[in-house]
């Protein structure tokens, strides 16, 4: 797992477990876009999981 990954991963925990990716973004200091893509591939790995617009975490 990438540094970005886990500052993805406390970002989330910050916002209530459950975020918007932009929010993230904004958290993180990147784009939107960017924490949607790396949302998605934390998804892929089993750590966040989508529910409708947002991401939340899975362990």
């Amino acid at each position: 797992m990438t540094t970005r990954e886990k500052e993805i991963i406390r970002a989330v925990k910050g916002l209530g477990g459950i975020a918007h990716p932009t929010a993230i973004g904004k958290e993180v200091g990147i784009s939107g876009d960017y924490a949607e893509q790396l949302c998605r591939d934390l998804v892929w790995m089993g750590h966040l999981a989508k529910k409708g617009l947002k991401f939340k975490l899975t362990k």
